[in-house]
């Protein structure tokens, strides 16, 4: 019993390592790029960086982070509009990603988010994104 343990503990450890050492990060999609100056215009300074990804019909995850504030803004880049939608419902099901909203292909959702004026601001510019 004791072995099928660390068998299963020695597959999770790998896994995890592959995922954070030797899978190669993807390209930040331009739309990516789009989302940052919008915020940007919208007087949100917020820094890209392409996280990796293991999850079906998304093409790119980025984390937007803010100077001085505690909460990364989490976006995924799905494959269409309805990938998207189906992410959003299991999404709004989980209590530890708060304020998830859709915006086309695009998925926002806050990590352990509280409700202040920074949230709501970043809530309004992505909702005003016109894709």
């Amino acid at each position: 019993m004791l072995k099928v343990f660390v068998l299963i503990g020695v597959l999770i450890i790998s896994y995890f390592s592959y995922l954070t050492w030797w899978k190669s990060i993807p390209e930040i999609p331009q739309i990516a790029f789009v989302l940052q100056n919008h915020f940007q215009k919208s007087g949100i300074q917020t820094k890209a960086t392409s996280i990796p990804y293991s999850v079906g019909g998304v093409v790119a995850h980025i984390e937007y982070t803010i100077d001085d504030y505690p909460v990364a803004i989490s976006v995924s880049v799905y494959q269409d509009e309805n990938e998207a939608k189906k992410a959003l419902d299991s999404i709004e099901q989980s209590p530890n990603l708060n304020f998830p909203i859709q915006n086309g292909e695009l998925l926002l959702f806050l990590v352990h988010g509280e409700e202040d004026d920074m949230k709501k601001n970043i809530l309004k510019a992505f909702r005003s994104l016109e894709i």
